[in-house]
């Protein structure tokens, strides 16, 4: 495990085996795991109860939406490892090994 997150009951987990888990704290098990990066996902941020981010040493930030259990977007915006996010309001900040800091503007009116 690299990275963890948490939002309300439910944790999240990254991983050097390149998945993505959510566990249910309330439940005590495994609810979830999410597979589609191509390396170690090394950062995790829930951006609402239902989307949680993840950033990868492949380079790419994918956005998973946990009512269907798939990727809804994948960001190429970076050309280093995702190191670190933070997330302020609608805000998401990523921070990379290619020396760029990024800013997202989400809009999750869809899926709260």
């Amino acid at each position: 495990m690299l990275c963890v997150t948490l939002e309300d009951n439910l944790l999240g987990t990254g991983s050097i085996d390149k998945t993505v888990r959510v566990w249910s704290l309330k439940e005590n098990r495994l609810i979830q795991v999410l597979t589609g990066h191509t390396r170690g996902v090394w950062c995790l941020k829930f951006l609402t109860k239902y989307l949680l981010c993840s950033g990868s040493y492949d380079s790419t930030i994918k956005i998973w939406n946990l009512k269907e259990a798939t990727c809804s977007r994948t960001l190429y915006s970076h050309t280093g490892p995702i190191w670190a996010f933070c997330k302020l309001g609608n805000t998401l900040v990523s921070a990379s090994q290619d020396k760029t800091v990024l800013n997202f503007l989400f809009f999750f009116s869809i899926i709260m």
